[in-house]
């Protein structure tokens, strides 16, 4: 074989080697990296979808086959809209009736006024100065007969320094004077003196044989008095609206005003808000076993009517009050005026019910000094 056939075939042999060496290694190189971007590698982290991946792109609305789509597509969950509850009419004689309740007097209970049962449209109420109101309800504590204890209550200021409270407060009383505490920010914090207006027989006679109870402190003269010319200057606090004299009352709003003991232990000045739903006539008075079982007293018996055509002895508000809260204010906010004195409450066969005297009335009325 010649130099030059040999050369040839040794070149030929080598370009065959080097191509077999270059290509096989790089054309499995490609297969690889198709294999791997064909099927997509799946890692425990990654979510699997269970049905098919959605586009992203914004279908073409104008396609009569999506609007199909759009029509059987379940639709989001709204909040439901709570309907308006339908306006309540106010109490009238014809639709409350209070069933006869037996009364106890608060001191011998601590149990919370059950809510109204349904909720009431609340009348519009005159402007009424509340900081006024404030102002002249006080808190009242009397020595015990024992020299030891306390009877503790409230009471209002009608005019000139004329307290009105509750008879079962002050006929108990171990003196004729009395701590009368005005607030201040509504904490009863200026204590002053004032003297029980009657004799102890007389207010007990009224309360527990008429069931009339009402009863009366004076404070002293203010330009005499110098603790209270500090505090107030030269007039106490007072009560700035008239008693009532409409004795058609039922449907009006009532405000409680007192100290009572279900909030800051008789150290705060709070108001409870009530309705009026009707009437009591005292039937007589009659011995009764406080709550607790712990004392015995009498106190007024009650039969109850939606009569409007003249005052009553008591009236009947739809919310109760506390121990602590007797003798304080009963206030028509419908009216802007001064229903009377808070007596005690009632049980009906699910709520509790306030009882409060009623000043329009004749008989109380004449006894104010």
């Amino acid at each position: 074989m010649s130099p030059n056939v040999t050369s040839i075939a040794i070149g030929t042999a080598i370009f065959l080697f080097v191509a077999a060496v270059f290509f096989f290694p790089f054309g499995q190189f490609l297969n690889h990296e198709t294999d791997i971007i064909d099927r997509p590698m799946i890692s425990d982290d990654t979510e699997v979808p269970s049905e098919e991946i959605v586009s992203e792109e914004k279908p073409d609305v104008s396609d009569t086959g999506i609007k199909e789509e759009k029509k059987v597509e379940p639709a989001k969950d709204e909040i439901p809209v709570k309907q308006n509850p339908p306006k309540i009419s106010s109490p009238s004689p014809m639709v409350v009736v209070i069933p006869p309740i037996p009364v106890f007097l608060p001191a011998t209970t601590t149990e919370k006024a059950a809510p109204p049962a349904a909720t009431q449209e609340k009348p519009r109420t005159p402007e009424i100065d509340e900081n006024a109101i404030l102002r002249a309800v006080v808190k009242i504590q009397c020595p015990a007969t024992d020299g030891i204890g306390k009877s503790i209550g409230s009471g209002f200021v009608l005019k000139d320094g004329l307290v009105v409270t509750v008879a079962h407060l002050l006929m108990d009383s171990g003196s004729k004077t009395c701590d009368v505490i005005f607030p201040k920010d509504r904490f009863p914090i200026h204590y002053l003196k004032g003297e029980i207006t009657e004799d102890f027989s007389v207010i007990r006679k009224r309360f527990e044989d008429d069931g009339i109870d009402l009863g009366f402190l004076r404070l002293p003269v203010i330009a005499e008095y110098d603790d209270a010319r500090t505090i107030f200057g030269n007039f106490y606090p007072a009560l700035p609206y008239p008693v009532c004299d409409n004795p058609s009352v039922i449907g009006d709003v009532v405000y409680h005003y007192g100290y009572p003991s279900n909030f800051q232990g008789l150290n705060y000045l709070s108001r409870m808000d009530g309705i009026i739903v009707s009437y009591a006539d005292i039937r007589g008075t009659s011995t009764q076993v406080s709550a607790d079982g712990g004392a015995t007293y009498r106190a007024p018996d009650f039969s109850f009517t939606d009569d409007e055509k003249e005052f009553h002895p008591y009236a009947v508000s739809q919310v109760g009050i506390f121990y602590g809260s007797s003798g304080g204010l009963a206030f028509d906010a419908s009216k802007a005026c001064i229903l009377g004195v808070n007596h005690g409450f009632g049980k009906g066969s699910t709520l509790t019910y306030s009882i409060f005297l009623n000043l329009g009335w004749k008989a109380a009325g004449a006894l104010i000094p």
